[in-house]
């Protein structure tokens, strides 16, 4: 239950612009994280596969 409540919320911080997508370049989609993205994040980290 704890990790459908923290998918939800997850979901609606990125859909009111809090949250930023991470990978996607291994065709099984990517990864919402809630926040703002560190501005000096390698982008290596950021796509998939690096």
């Amino acid at each position: 239950m704890l990790d459908a409540c923290t998918a939800a919320l997850t979901v609606r911080e990125y859909t009111h612009g809090r949250g930023w997508e991470a990978g996607g370049g291994d065709r099984w989609g990517s990864i919402i994280l809630p926040g703002t993205q560190p501005p000096n994040a390698p982008e290596q980290l950021l796509t998939w596969p690096g």
